[in-house]
């Protein structure tokens, strides 16, 4: 299983950061916060993976401090500075894509 921090940014210089958990690491995952969501083309969006977790838990902390670090700049796309996105980890379905 792969736990990661990313960030997704679009040409515009607009950004998310969020996490993830999967036994894909190139399952095509950009995000799953409104932002992300309301782009039509998702094709002009580019994600980097920034930190490898260990266990969902440190996933969890890594998440809330990148997002902490960021949350006060206006290109920052994040909504809310805690971690409250779903886990794919309880949702075998997701894990699958």
């Amino acid at each position: 299983m792969f736990h990661f921090i990313y960030k997704t940014y679009s040409l515009s210089g607009f950004y998310y950061y969020g996490r993830h958990s999967t036994l894909n690491i190139d399952d095509g995952y950009m995000g799953s916060g409104k932002w992300i969501r309301s782009i039509k083309d998702k094709s002009k969006l580019k994600r980097d993976i920034v930190l490898f977790c260990e266990s969902h838990e440190e996933l969890l902390k890594h998440e809330k401090e990148y997002i902490s670090k960021h949350i006060d700049d206006p290109k920052c796309m994040n909504f809310n500075e805690n971690s409250i996105g779903f886990s794919s980890i309880n949702n075998p379905n997701k894990l699958l894509k």
